[in-house]
């Protein structure tokens, strides 16, 4: 029964995805034709070959990441100029998948893989009693040669399967979690905070004394609406630069 559940969850997560990006295509043909309205939900679910239920879910997911926008009685529009925006922060997106899109020639380098004990600035995440271990994965993203982001993600030893710790944290975060410990990441809260780095964070990025970096403090949080794994991303806005599509009706 478990099994089928969750094989029942992943197809459903497949044909969203599926979905999101095939609408994602048909909105880019459609403004090229000077075109600002979609079609119906049927008609979608009929163009698609899906149901109306997994449009009604791709739309939802476009209109949250600002690509569109539901105007009651009248449809579903474009939000044509939110298209330039290439590093969208509310899309919960791998960092090597956001700069491959913005033109950069990427590379991903895992550079250390280990267990270390939970800080007490960890202990506000996890919050469970028998978390003392932590999976700590270091990873350096760069753009066309020059480091971008630094992570470094935290995940408890408890999450994975017999403690077992990997060979390499070649996987993004979402990934990994996927992959080796059958969690999948629902939603990811972030903070961000603009920061002076301390001198990992300087060695990782290269660079200059006195330069500061954006912090972005993510949570990810599984199907069962618990914390999973905390990202600390150190971006370089040199090479990445995020922007946000902020909506302000739906009538």
């Amino acid at each position: 029964m478990v099994a089928r559940s969750l094989t029942t969850g992943r197809l459903q997560r497949d044909a969203h995805r599926v979905a999101k990006n095939e609408l994602a295509a048909l909105i880019e043909r459609l403004v090229l034709s000077g075109q600002d309205r979609l079609p119906s939900e049927d008609e979608l679910s009929a163009l698609l070959e899906v149901s109306r239920a997994t449009v009604r879910s791709a739309l939802l997911s476009l209109q949250k990441d600002g690509v569109v926008q539901r105007l009651h009685g009248r449809g579903t529009y474009i939000n044509r100029h939110a298209l330039r925006a290439q590093a969208n922060i509310s899309q919960d997106r791998a960092f090597a998948e956001i700069l491959a899109e913005m033109g950069h020639e990427v590379v991903t380098d895992s550079t250390d893989v280990r267990v270390e004990e939970r800080t007490t600035s960890i202990s506000r995440i996890f919050d469970w009693e028998d978390v003392t271990h932590l999976c700590v994965i270091r990873r350096v993203f760069y753009a066309d040669g020059q480091p971008a982001v630094f992570t470094i993600d935290h995940v408890p030893m408890r999450v994975l399967p017999e403690n077992e710790l990997p060979d390499n944290g070649d996987e993004s975060i979402f990934d990994f979690l996927r992959v080796r410990a059958g969690r999948q990441v629902r939603y990811s809260v972030a903070e961000i905070v603009p920061t002076m780095p301390h001198q990992e964070v300087v060695d990782a990025l290269n660079l200059a004394d006195g330069v500061p970096v954006l912090l972005l403090e993510h949570t990810h949080v599984d199907e069962s609406d618990v914390p999973v794994a905390f990202t600390q991303a150190y971006v370089n806005d040199k090479s990445l630069r995020f922007s946000v599509v902020r909506t302000y009706t739906n009538s």
